[in-house]
């Protein structure tokens, strides 16, 4: 009887060897399989990288300086003169008191040509025969908001069949105006107006990279504040059409640089 135990264990004991070496015979052969696979796949890895290495450039793009320089309306993307007019606009039609001297000696900076002297008479020096519109806004402590109604922001070329370099961009930038007189809200005062900014390109320079320059503003707004009137019903028409126009803006064009002669 123990004769038969004693064959019965050894026998389990040789199953379990045999599976024993048969397990660590398959991973043995696995492990031969992917060194084989690897030393081939690493010298040409490194191969292939001492090649890119060696034949590779650099090359660091670096914009260049601004220098003087020409560039054409059509050649600069709509939102620029949207942005410089919008910026503009808020400079001399949203003010305090304290700070409206500041600002429109600021808003001097957008400007150029015969504009630059119209803008600075009529609203920081003035005339022996006309107030400007500094002193009356001192004069009656006005501070004003004109909230811009940024979706119908249009911007329009005006193209000079003759010499390109003249051509402008007109933006009409239309929204409300409320009024304040000293500190306290006009109620019956809400303008309903529509300012249009001409703008030209010049030289362009280190502070003005564009070479944008506004040449001419013209200010459309309702009688008396009164929301029912004509110009503001002509005005709610115009809006009916740019609407249509603003789907149909010219994708902004890369910069060609032309210079100036």
């Amino acid at each position: 009887m123990e004769g038969v135990i004693s064959q019965n264990i050894g026998k389990e004991e040789q199953q379990s060897a045999s599976l024993i070496n048969k397990v660590y015979r398959e991973q043995s052969y696995m492990w031969r399989a992917l060194a084989l696979i690897q030393f081939p796949t690493t010298a040409i890895a490194i191969i292939i990288a001492i090649v890119m290495y060696v034949s590779a450039d650099v090359i660091v793009d670096v914009k260049p300086r601004p220098a003087p320089g020409y560039f054409l309306v059509e050649e600069i993307p709509e939102q620029e003169f949207i942005k410089y007019s919008i910026e503009f606009v808020n400079l001399i039609s949203s003010f305090q008191p304290s700070v409206a001297e500041r600002q429109f000696r600021h808003a001097l900076n957008f400007l150029q040509g015969e504009f630059y002297g119209q803008f600075n008479i009529k609203y920081l020096q003035g005339l022996p025969s006309e107030q400007s519109r500094l002193s009356e806004i001192m004069q009656l402590q006005r501070a004003q908001m004109f909230y811009i109604n940024r979706d119908l922001v249009v911007a329009q070329i005006e193209n000079d069949p003759e010499d390109p370099r003249q051509d402008r961009v007109i933006v009409r930038v239309p929204g409300e105006l409320y009024t304040f007189l000293n500190g306290v809200y006009q109620q019956n005062r809400i303008d309903y107006g529509v300012y249009y900014v001409t703008l030209q390109t010049i030289p362009n320079t280190a502070f003005n990279q564009n070479g944008i320059t506004i040449i001419n503003l013209r200010l459309e707004n309702s009688v008396n504040g009164v929301r029912g009137s004509s110009i503001y019903g002509e005005l709610e028409k115009a809006d009916k059409l740019l609407q249509v126009k603003a789907k149909r803006k010219r994708k902004p064009t890369p910069f060609t640089r032309y210079e100036w002669k």
